[in-house]
């Protein structure tokens, strides 16, 4: 699977019926990780909102 980090929050939080909010409290933990780009946006890998579906994580 491609390294890409092209997903923003709200695509996150949809997948995973949160709030982008969480999703960003989340990546600020440690829970996903996130790449932030220089204007302090983040984007996400579709590979690690999968891994927290399969862990349970998330419902």
């Amino acid at each position: 699977m491609a390294d890409t980090w092209d997903l923003r929050p709200i695509d996150v939080a949809r997948q995973l019926s949160i709030t982008k909010e969480t999703v960003v409290k989340w990546a600020d933990a440690g829970t996903i990780p996130c790449f932030k780009l220089p204007n302090g946006w983040r984007r996400f890998r579709q590979e690690d909102v999968d891994s927290l579906l399969e862990l349970g994580r998330v419902s």
